[in-house]
């Protein structure tokens, strides 16, 4: 089946402003060629044990997303009492792991299955981090240099992952211009559909896209009264860390 084309959301930064967000641990670099990279990927056993931490505390109430780098399969782990959860028998191959709980940013990291079995059961530590704490400000600052990129009446819309399905679980935090601080955000996560809709009052906005392994994009909008009426279609694409 023939995909429409999404709306793909475009970074409002700068070349020295990406290559200063590319020194932040969890922060995607985009390629000065544009194209898909693959981010590297960590030997793995087939039952590896996974640690979830917020603040250097077990994250009790986080969730885990296992994604096949292959065919795009999804699949939804929650964590034990302990902020810890064990990995099903994933067949060799390579898999993007993604953390996350309510409020946060998030964490990541990318595996590989050897077909060769390894003997010790691999265990991995994701620290969850929120979305202004891993961005600098200035970066919004630039960002906000621009007219807004959309006109809109209403800010809604659905993430699509590279398989062409709703992304789920996507972090949208939303800022009024000018606001730094992460207490006066906005946020919302994506529906098992990956859609996404919050309710603004008219004004100027920063809307911060964040999916760990993927490019974070950066899109300011205007919410009017005579604004478009349309949902925004944001394509995740995948990014390398550094």
């Amino acid at each position: 089946m023939k995909m429409l084309p999404c709306w793909h959301v475009r970074t409002c930064l700068g070349t020295a402003a990406l290559t200063a967000a590319s020194l932040l641990w969890a922060m995607p670099s985009r390629a000065s060629s544009d194209t898909l990279v693959d981010p590297p990927c960590q030997a793995s056993s087939q039952r590896a044990r996974i640690e979830i931490v917020l603040e250097e505390k077990p994250a009790t109430n986080a969730q885990l997303v296992v994604t096949a780098h292959e065919n795009g399969f999804i699949q939804k782990l929650s964590v034990d009492k302990s902020g810890r959860v064990v990995l099903p028998r994933l067949a060799p191959g390579k898999y993007y792991l993604t953390a996350s709980a309510p409020g946060t940013y998030g964490a990541s990291i990318c595996v590989e299955v050897p077909k060769k079995k390894l003997k010790q059961v691999s265990s991995f530590s994701l620290a969850l981090q929120t979305p202004l704490n891993m961005l600098v400000p200035w970066l919004l600052t630039e960002a906000e240099k621009e007219a807004p990129r959309e006109n809109i009446r209403e800010f809604k819309g659905v993430v699509l992952d590279q398989s062409g399905g709703g992304a789920s679980g996507m972090i949208v935090q939303i800022l009024p211009r000018g606001v730094r601080e992460d207490a006066r955000s906005i946020k919302t996560i994506t529906d098992p559909n990956g859609q996404f809709a919050v309710h603004l009052a008219d004004g100027i906005y920063t809307a911060l896209f964040v999916f760990p392994g993927f490019h974070s994009e950066i899109v300011t909008f205007e919410i009017t009264q005579t604004g478009t009426a349309k949902d925004l279609r944001v394509l995740l694409r995948i990014a390398a860390t550094t």
